[in-house]
């Protein structure tokens, strides 16, 4: 049987912003652009890889793996405004938890449609940015 998140739960995650703009104009304006630009970087390079382990942990039925990355995942998309795509780690990482005794494979299309989004949104908001290049 392949968990499925409450209606309740599904509305939150949905009624969120993609990416709070805000947390990156902040950081923006303490960091020097070129660091930043190198931090940003390097969350969209590690945001994709994040989830990729994530999958190949469960895959391996390694939950403790598993929930170490979709713990990652989700503190690292909340550190950069990503909040759907936080919530839906961090949903995913408490039903790892729950499911030890049932192996059947989560849903993981919820986690790269938000990922997907995610990365869209902060190219979008950099590309808006351009003195950030």
């Amino acid at each position: 049987m392949t968990p499925q998140p409450d209606d309740a739960a599904v509305t939150a995650v949905s009624a969120a912003a993609v990416l709070d703009g805000a947390v990156l104009a902040s950081y923006l304006a303490s960091l020097a652009p070129e660091a930043f630009d190198r931090l940003l970087g390097r969350a969209t390079a590690e945001l994709p890889a994040l989830a990729e382990g994530m999958r190949a942990a469960w895959q391996n039925r390694d939950l403790a793996d598993v929930e170490r990355h979709a713990h990652k995942l989700g503190g690292l998309a909340a550190i950069f405004g990503l909040d759907r795509l936080a919530r839906v780690a961090h949903q995913l990482e408490r039903g790892f938890r729950a499911m030890a005794a049932d192996p059947d494979l989560p849903r993981f299309d919820d986690l790269a449609t938000e990922l997907a989004s995610g990365l869209r949104a902060l190219a979008d908001w950099r590309a808006g940015h351009r003195s950030i290049r």
